[in-house]
């Protein structure tokens, strides 16, 4: 029995001393080491999904959380980390977060040390006023009508599920990983993009999507509408190929549904960016806000109450904790605009149009001189 005791302390040391060397690489790891040392261990990690959770029938997180839980117990039980018998259960604890806190990192995290996508892309920071909102919106309605069209005919009522592609997910991933590619930015392309159930399990956190490290796969509520989720899948694709920032995200999604051959997803694209820009709009200018509110199109009122009705049917829970505490991470990880990251999205749009690598954009979107 002593011996046992002493066998499991030796492994406890080494737990230990593995969780500290860990926990001060990501500390002290630098934007150099990031990209010189850190990517090929992202890349294996990813290859390792491609062989194994890619190809469950369900969201690997189901899989891990019980695992992870089984995995304490088996340690708790058999004292695996007891090194100090006396103060066991604080050491236990203490080793539990730090577990779970190199795990986050070392499986995706470290990737906020990266260069942001603003710099690998060379896009430059670009001013927003009023009336650069007010003339966006007008070319975003414009689209969103035409590209509507495409898809239904009938302006007055909103878009049926029925216009939903089929395998959504996988036209997704494989245009996510394209939009990467073109950029010349290491993609995957065996990355799932999962429903996350029960529907609302993160509407009610004002999430409408999630990448879970821990499983390596991103994740949409259910509860979204229909033509809301194309948007929120391709952001979170991001992430799972090594994109950190919200609004990069965000970019890889706005540009990765108007490359896109689907209308469908075309349309998702573009109505996301025509909120961000009317976000933005009725706190720059109010006015000038409902001013264009009055002459909003039928079709596209109708769809925003389709979208919004979704939203509605998941009442907030504690919604000011909630930005306050991911406003913390952000900044925490060296997105120093914290939430506010989210809407450098029209900046980043702006600054895409005067870009030499936007050429296909400009050919199939006429955004050129608007």
């Amino acid at each position: 029995m002593e011996r046992e005791i002493r066998g499991h302390t030796k492994v406890g040391y080494w737990l230990w001393i593995t969780i500290l060397l860990l926990a001060t690489l990501i500390q002290f790891i630098s934007q150099k080491g990031v990209l010189g040392i850190y990517y090929p261990v992202f890349s294996f990690i990813r290859k390792m999904y491609g062989f194994t959770f890619y190809y469950l029938p369900f969201a690997a997180i189901y899989l891990v959380i019980p695992l992870f839980i089984w995995l304490c117990y088996l340690a708790w039980k058999n004292k695996w980390i007891a090194i100090l018998p006396k103060v066991q259960s604080l050491l236990f604890f203490v080793f539990i977060f730090m577990f779970i806190y190199c795990w986050f990192y070392v499986s995706w995290g470290i990737l906020y040390k990266a260069p942001s996508l603003s710099q690998r892309l060379s896009l430059m920071e670009e001013n927003i006023d009023s009336n650069y909102l007010v003339a966006e919106l007008r070319w975003v309605e414009e689209k969103l009508l035409s590209t509507r069209k495409k898809i239904w005919m009938d302006e007055t009522l909103p878009l049926p599920l029925s216009v939903t592609p089929a395998h959504l997910d996988l036209i997704i991933q494989k245009s996510v990983a394209s939009t990467l590619k073109e950029w010349q930015i290491k993609s995957f392309e065996k990355v799932r993009i999962r429903p996350l159930y029960p529907s609302g399990s993160l509407l009610v956190f004002s999430t409408a999507g999630i990448y879970l490290t821990f499983s390596g796969e991103g994740h949409y509520d259910p509860g979204l509408a229909h033509f809301h989720a194309p948007f929120v899948m391709a952001h979170e694709l991001g992430h799972a190929n090594g994109i950190t920032g919200e609004a990069d995200c965000n970019f890889v999604a706005m540009i990765t549904c108007l490359n896109s051959d689907n209308a469908f997803i075309q349309y998702s694209g573009l109505l996301t960016y025509w909120r961000y820009l009317n976000a933005d709009l009725k706190k720059s200018a109010r006015y000038s806000y409902y001013q264009h509110l009055f002459f909003r199109p039928i079709a596209i009122r109708r769809d925003l109450e389709v979208l919004y009705g979704a939203l509605d049917r998941y009442p907030e829970i504690m919604p000011m904790v909630r930005d306050v505490i991911y406003d913390s991470y952000l900044k925490a990880n060296g997105i120093k605009d914290g939430l506010t990251n989210y809407d450098k999205i029209l900046i980043m749009f702006k600054a895409w149009k005067k870009s030499p690598l936007n050429s296909r954009l400009k050919q199939n979107w006429e955004i050129e001189g608007h």
